[in-house]
């Protein structure tokens, strides 16, 4: 009895890897040429690099189900060049759907590689979701951001799935991410974070799900560079006046100066890094220095990482201050003499 159940089991295991063999690709009509959006192209890896045909994998998300364990997500990775720094402002992915609706919206996740479990993805770096830049188009994806993402050498993993709202089942809505057989760098990766192939939930290799793809198809495209992290040098000026911001940087390099004000609105300005014939050199932003704000510097785009310095309020505010105190003190000294009378 115990070698039937056991065998039963065995069954059971076997069909249920068969199942999720099977059931993550689906193919469909023969994919054309990715569109290249403007700007350099960063990384090709795109249906002709990855010998893609007809197939793909499921990426996607279900809102319907609970935070969390909303996704069935595929993840490839890519490498940025060591001592480099990769600005990319357009992202372009192909897929398809067998469905009669298309998805909703499209979500893009960038990991670093995990520092536990190296050749896997591990934490987040970057996240957007909603719809591309092309509209709604279940076969080709082109993400176009206002703000450049910005990656340091080393290793990374991306993301692209359909986003299907107040869905629950991949048979009212299913996308399937762009996948061929030419293995570059690592085998792409799947996670079945709500379980819908019960193989739940730790990222998988293509190898170890016996899936025959090895890549999916996406396009980066933007700048690399090799410009170091901005520092904040000064303020010259006072509050109020028309002054100087001075930061320092790489030459050639472009960074941006974000101005945070006491009612937590930002304003920001970018700084051209002139050559000095040096290593480092400095750049200013001339503006009117302003009062009780915060002041930071980052590199292009980005929030600031080399440190932050804070303005003090006008010297119109500081009078308001003292004069407030002045009466305060006076309306003390009366009511103590009133009660000495």
């Amino acid at each position: 009895m115990k070698l039937h159940k056991l065998s039963l089991l065995c069954i059971f295991a076997m069909s249920a890897v068969a199942f999720a063999q099977t059931g993550l690709r689906e193919t469909n009509n023969t994919p054309g040429t990715v569109p290249r959006l403007g700007g350099n192209v960063l990384l090709d890896h795109g249906d002709a690099a990855i010998g893609r045909t007809t197939g793909g994998l499921v990426s996607s998300k279900l809102t319907g189900l609970p935070d969390g364990q909303d996704s069935t997500v595929t993840a490839d990775d890519f490498d940025v060049t060591a001592d480099r720094i990769w600005l990319i402002d357009a992202i372009t992915t192909t897929g398809f759907t067998n469905l009669a609706n298309d998805p909703d919206a499209f979500g893009i996740v960038i990991y670093e590689d995990s520092t536990t479990t190296p050749g896997t993805p591990g934490d987040q770096v970057f996240e957007w979701e909603g719809v591309p830049s092309n509209g709604i188009d279940d076969t080709l994806q082109e993400f176009q951001f206002g703000s450049p993402i910005v990656l340091t050498g080393g290793r990374y993993w991306i993301s692209t799935y359909g986003i299907y709202n107040g869905v629950s089942d991949l048979a009212d809505g299913r996308w399937n991410w762009g996948s061929g057989p030419t293995a570059i760098d690592n085998d792409l990766h799947l996670a079945d974070f709500a379980d819908l192939f019960g193989i739940c939930c730790d990222w998988t290799s293509a190898t170890d799900l016996g899936v025959g793809d090895r890549s999916t198809s996406f396009v980066l495209m933007g700048t690399e560079t090799d410009c170091v992290d901005p520092e904040l040098v000064g303020i010259n000026g006072q509050p109020g006046q028309n002054g100087e911001i001075i930061i320092q940087g790489s030459p050639g390099c472009t960074y941006t100066v974000t101005i945070t004000n006491s009612d937590g609105s930002t304003s920001q300005y970018d700084v051209a890094i002139p050559d000095c014939g040096g290593g480092i050199c400095e750049g200013t932003l001339n503006i009117i220095i302003p009062a009780d704000a915060t002041i930071g510097v980052g590199q292009q785009g980005q929030s600031p990482t080399g440190g932050t310095i804070g303005t003090v309020p006008t010297l119109g505010e500081w009078g308001l201050i003292a004069f407030v105190t002045l009466l305060m003190g006076g309306a003390l000294i009366m009511m103590r003499k009133r009660r000495l009378a």
